[in-house]
């Protein structure tokens, strides 16, 4: 009995250089996070609104319609902003 030769093996081609190195931005990307803070009803969710250029923030005439923070980003291609819409605080009343 002959034994059976196995297949010969694929070849392997190295994989390319740029392929395995990501391109190199000569530009720095930077990051920052801003947070709307203010009195109640005093436009805050608007601003973020207006800044993102989009309705994400839910906006109404009736205090504390915001009751938790609200995150909106803004990219770029070498930035990026992180808003926080908060809700309203108030002072203790005396």
């Amino acid at each position: 009995m002959s034994a059976k030769k196995a297949p010969p093996a694929a070849e392997v081609t190295p994989l390319s250089s740029d392929i395995i190195t990501p391109p190199i931005n000569t530009q720095p990307h930077k990051f920052g996070t801003v947070a709307i803070i203010g009195r109640p009803n005093v436009g805050k969710s608007s601003l973020l609104n207006a800044v993102l250029g989009e309705h994400l923030s839910i906006t109404s005439a009736k205090p504390q319609t915001t009751r938790h923070r609200i995150l909106g980003v803004v990219t770029q291609p070498n930035f990026q902003i992180a808003f926080a819409d908060t809700p309203g605080f108030q002072t203790k009343h005396e």
